[in-house]
């Protein structure tokens, strides 16, 4: 006998709960503090609902309630990400932040392109007291909007470039009209010097400092610090801290190509 399908699977309440959840788990990390109301706004979901998926997420051990606190995310959400495998590189490199953001303390992101963005892969906020960010990690910027996204431009191929470019901006996060000719200068500025700077713009409040990171000559992601924009200026940020960054991500970029050119095992 055939196992027979699943029924009200693929169209049902089942899927929409589903998602409804996930959404509600990925506004509880960007916004910890947010009210209910807050967290129902930005998971694009009534109010009611909102409440019912934090109880049920309670039950599980998801989310805990606190006193004047409301609900907040447990430890146990780790479990949903442990089995992830990142690429190779990532891990070393994220020692290798770890160790920086002891010495620095702003917090720190990494990043590499993806679908024509800029994705965060690993952040040191949570381990930064200086951090007002939260949620980061996963979180898409637009390349022309950020030091990441610009840097890593500046490197790519003119093909890869042009291919970049030539998205549509929906589909590319841009929300800001491109001048070529200053996005042009800009980027061969950035490959004089080897580093870019965001202040404000798609992450309001901060500002950044990103440097390349590189497997031989092509860039493989961006390692950028976090700052508070109305703390530090530019120059100050760019005097201090542009030297530890470079010989950070000089590290980096020696594992990846090690890690990267050494023959996988066959078992």
């Amino acid at each position: 006998m055939s196992e027979s399908a699943p029924t009200n699977i693929e169209s049902g309440d089942n899927v929409r709960s589903l998602q409804r959840g996930l959404r509600l788990l990925q506004a509880m990390n960007r916004f910890p503090h947010a009210s209910v109301t807050q967290l129902a706004q930005r998971a694009e979901i009534p109010r009611s609902t909102a409440y019912r998926l934090l109880e049920t997420l309670a039950s599980l051990g998801f989310v805990r309630t606190s006193s004047g606190e409301g609900y907040r995310l447990t430890r146990a959400v780790r479990t949903l990400s442990d089995g992830f495998i990142d690429d190779g590189w990532i891990e070393p490199a994220w020692q290798e932040m770890l160790r920086l953001g002891r010495e620095i303390v702003w917090p720190l992101s990494l990043l590499t392109p993806e679908a024509g963005t800029m994705v965060v892969r690993r952040a040191t906020h949570e381990f930064s007291a200086l951090s007002i960010d939260y949620g980061m990690v996963g979180r898409r910027m637009p390349m022309t909007e950020v030091a990441s996204g610009r840097i890593y431009l500046a490197y790519c191929t003119p093909e890869e470039r042009r291919l970049i470019m030539a998205l549509p901006d929906a589909y590319a996060n841009r929300a800001v009209p491109v001048d070529t000719t200053l996005l042009d200068e800009r980027l061969a500025a950035i490959r004089v010097r080897g580093y870019d700077t965001r202040v404000g713009g798609v992450v309001e409040k901060t500002g950044g400092l990103g440097v390349p990171i590189f497997n031989d000559d092509r860039v493989i992601g961006v390692l950028s610090l976090i700052f508070i924009a109305s703390s530090l200026d530019v120059a100050r940020v760019v005097a201090q801290y542009e030297a530890p960054l470079k010989q950070t991500a000089a590290r980096i970029s020696a594992e990846a190509v090690r890690l990267m050119d050494a023959p996988s095992k066959v078992t």
